[in-house]
């Protein structure tokens, strides 16, 4: 996996959020300190790129972000969740992870409930050293 990659186009951002479980910080924290190489795999294959995961303690909230840099989202969205290593990995972060609404798929019919972006400061990076 290169970590300069030359775009045609900016990517597609997103951003999304979910609760955690009480008292599955400590688990969840662990998981992603080593996060099953074929899920990182796909995600990779499939165009997603620079995936982070934050945590807000006074909220007990997960916050992703991640950028698409493919053409056809829905074809490699679909990749990702038809890979039975990535269904594996997500059926392990069920049991630590809650939508924010409660709802058994969250409010707007996904598990990670997606968050409107509000600003963007226009400059995408040009490569890493």
């Amino acid at each position: 996996m290169s970590c300069i990659e030359t775009l045609t186009r900016p990517p597609k951002r997103f951003g999304s959020v979910i609760k955690l479980t009480p008292g599955s910080y400590e688990a969840y924290k662990t998981y992603h300190s080593n996060v099953w190489p074929g899920v990182l795999d796909r995600l990779y294959k499939s165009n997603f790129r620079n995936y982070n995961i934050f945590y807000d303690r006074v909220n007990n909230l997960l916050f992703s972000y991640n950028e698409y840099i493919g053409d056809d989202i829905n074809a490699d969205a679909k990749a990702v969740a038809d890979d039975p290593e990535t269904q594996k990995w997500w059926a392990v972060m069920a049991e630590l992870q809650a939508p924010v609404k409660g709802e058994a798929k969250g409010p707007s019919g996904h598990w990670w409930m997606p968050i409107e972006e509000v600003f963007f400061d226009g400059h995408s990076p040009t490569g890493y050293n």
